[in-house]
């Protein structure tokens, strides 16, 4: 495979032969970003400039930040309990390093994800427990696979010098790939759609940055050229270009001005805008509404359903993604699953309390749960006589006085 050359470094690499997917990576990772049919070289940085694009990342990355993330006990009886005693509760819960709280380690990692399709960070252990995750950037790190199908990582430590780790040092997150070890974002599974949101912005800013599509032409049956059409120009910028385009323009000796409208091409640039909105949206997998894109087809209640579908379809495979990584590769191993991290979604589901409700109490008159149950999904401690199968509005008077009001009142 013969790679095309990027613009920018032309002379080493114009006839470099890549024959494997982890050079293509490593030659896609040195010279920063995809060139495109546009000729514009797609990389995270330019991507996240796009603000469709960047209104999703940061939403998503938001949304994975802000649930906590809770270590759990697997009791005899088969139920769960919070691990609080567990030495590395603390460090899973709140606390992932020295510099930041879970919030910001989760959120960087998640935006290194989307869209670089991986993220790194070192595994610092004491007393053989893991009690710090120290996140490095995507670019510091190379990925490898030996003969032996074994990953290994070559970091760019910041005094420059590279230093070779294995996977008991490094925690890596990659959920997208083709080989099971080269991670793939949004810049490398979309580079052209991404590439047509840049030419869209970078458009519309020459068209309305200081006038750069021509209102009008001067002419004159005279011959002008060289020199003094130069000047002209220069004199004609000046007097009118810019904060003074809309200004009364007089003119003598034969030259007279004709307007140009604007053409059909142009005036459909917020059609086009509005189109790469729903572009970046459906890569990132987030309803546009969620985006702020005004759609006037939608009601309220179809927006309640599209913000459901995404915490169901795009929201919790992310979530499951962070569960299963922490459950594989920071829980120690010899706890035989004893221990295991679970997001608490509550949060979410919140937005569609009234339905959840009613299907919990449904649940429960037809004794298809009992009350300490429903009470452990919603992430409350159990309550006393509530483990009994039975039909409150037909419990016997007196049975229960349990005010489930009051409890709710003192949680507020």
């Amino acid at each position: 495979m013969r790679l095309w050359p990027f613009s920018r470094k032309k002379s080493a690499i114009q006839n470099q032969q890549v024959n494997h997917p982890a050079e293509l990576a490593a030659f896609i990772q040195a010279f920063g970003g995809r060139e495109t049919l546009s000729k514009i070289n797609v990389t995270p940085e330019n991507a996240i400039s796009v603000p469709a694009i960047n209104r999703g990342v940061h939403l998503m990355s938001d949304m994975v930040a802000m649930l906590p993330l809770k270590l759990y006990q697997r009791l005899a009886d088969g139920g769960k309990q919070e691990a609080k005693s567990h030495r590395q509760y603390k460090f899973i819960h709140s606390r992932p390093n020295d510099f930041q709280s879970a919030y910001q380690f989760r959120y960087l990692m998640q935006r290194h994800l989307i869209l670089r399709g991986k993220a790194f960070a070192f595994k610092v252990r004491t007393s053989g427990f893991l009690q710090r995750l120290n996140p490095i950037h995507p670019n510091r790190v190379e990925v490898e696979q030996d003969d032996n199908f074994n990953i290994n990582f070559k970091v760019t430590m910041p005094s420059g010098l590279k230093r070779d780790y294995g996977p008991k040092d490094i925690f890596y997150l990659c959920p997208h790939s083709e080989d099971g070890f080269t991670g793939l974002g949004i810049v490398d599974e979309a580079p052209e759609a991404i590439a047509l949101c840049i030419a869209a912005e970078q458009h519309g800013a020459m068209l309305f940055g200081n006038g750069a599509k021509p209102s009008g032409i001067l002419r004159t049956d005279q011959k002008v050229g060289g020199e003094s059409l130069k000047l002209l120009k220069e004199s004609w910028n000046a007097a009118h270009g810019g904060e003074k385009k809309f200004g009364t323009a007089a003119m003598d000796n034969g030259w007279d001005w004709k307007e140009v409208g604007m053409t059909n091409e142009h005036a459909q640039y917020t059609e086009v805008r509005s189109f790469q909105v729903a572009e970046a949206a459906r890569l990132l997998g987030i309803p546009p509404i969620l985006l702020f894109h005004s759609d006037t087809t939608s009601t309220f209640a179809s927006a309640k359903e599209l913000v459901l579908a995404f915490l169901k379809f795009s929201l919790d495979p992310w979530l499951t993604y962070w569960e299963t990584a922490y459950n594989q590769d920071i829980l120690n191993q010899e706890q035989n699953g004893r221990y295991y991290v679970e997001f608490v979604r509550q949060g979410i589901e919140k937005m569609d309390l009234e339905s959840q409700m009613k299907a919990y109490v449904n649940m429960v008159q037809n004794k298809i749960s009992n009350v300490n149950e429903i009470r452990k999904l919603m992430n409350w401690s159990p309550r006393p006589g509530g483990d009994k199968y039975e039909n409150p509005n037909i419990t016997p008077e007196g049975q229960d006085n349990f005010d489930a009001g009051t409890e709710i009142e003192e949680r507020r």
